[in-house]
């Protein structure tokens, strides 16, 4: 994330991440803060709304991750010796959003974007704890699911508004379409999505996943509309979702799958 240098090359050695947090929310800090480590890349983003946003990048894991737990694994690697800390103020708009880009290495994002092929069969193998293995060839898999994640993460933020389990109640609803979705059958565990994370232990298409994905979120809407006392959440979920869809729009088409996706917000 771009800004103005207030602070860099701050040793971890010396700097308390967890002191220098507190410090920055009590004065309504907008920016990022950046921490480097040998194979490892993190930022914690603070918005105008004094909320934070933490995204990691661990190379040697493969895991690129986000949230509450990414935060904890970033205030433990902050104590790590020969690391570097970087601040940057920049402007509350452009805080906001950068939020809701994704946190995916350049490299491998330019990578993604020059060998995605467009087709709707391409595999996604292997097992994933969000990203923690990312060997894999060719690297659009990889890409895939972190659109996966990303559609996954942008509803669960709308249930978080209100204090609702997202991931307990996605649970259910591919439990309720594992039928026509046998992946996501939880009693198997070959799909699972927990603490912001994908786990896959069988080989499905991109074309598979988000068709089940796709189902079992639709369930979820039909659930919500069915229930008055839902409707804004109902209304807000939706309203990401295509905040979502449009900011992803090349990438979904790459894969072509905008028909089966954009039924959410139809």
């Amino acid at each position: 994330m771009k800004g103005f240098p207030i602070h860099q090359n701050l040793s971890t050695s010396f700097v308390n991440l967890s002191a220098l947090v507190s410090h920055l929310r009590g004065l309504q800090f907008t920016g990022s803060v950046r921490v480097e480590l040998s194979s490892y890349e993190a930022e914690i983003i603070f918005t105008s709304l004094n909320r934070v946003q933490a995204r990691e990048y661990d190379r040697l894991a493969g895991r690129i991750a986000q949230g509450e737990h990414a935060f904890k694994r970033i205030l433990v690697r902050a104590r790590e010796p020969f690391g570097r800390i970087h601040v940057l103020r920049s402007d509350p708009r452009e805080s906001a959003a950068y939020v809701k880009k994704a946190f995916v290495d350049e490299r491998i994002a330019s990578d993604a974007r020059r060998t995605i092929s467009g087709r709707g069969d391409t595999r996604v193998k292997g097992r994933f704890v969000g990203l923690k293995k990312i060997n894999l060839k060719p690297i659009d898999d990889a890409a895939a699911v972190i659109l996966a994640t990303e559609l996954l993460l942008t509803v669960s933020d709308a249930f978080e508004k209100i204090d609702l389990n997202f991931e307990e109640v996605f649970q259910n609803a591919c439990a309720f379409v594992c039928e026509t979705h046998t992946f996501l059958d939880p009693q198997n565990a070959m799909f699972v999505f927990d603490n912001g994370e994908i786990r896959l232990s069988e080989r499905v298409t991109t074309s598979e996943l988000f068709d089940g994905i796709v189902a079992a979120m639709g369930h979820i809407f039909d659930r919500l509309r069915s229930d008055a006392q839902y409707g804004k959440l109902l209304t807000f979920a939706r309203h990401k979702v295509q905040t979502h869809l449009s900011s992803r729009h090349d990438e979904y088409a790459r894969f072509g799958l905008n028909r089966r996706v954009y039924v959410l917000i139809a």
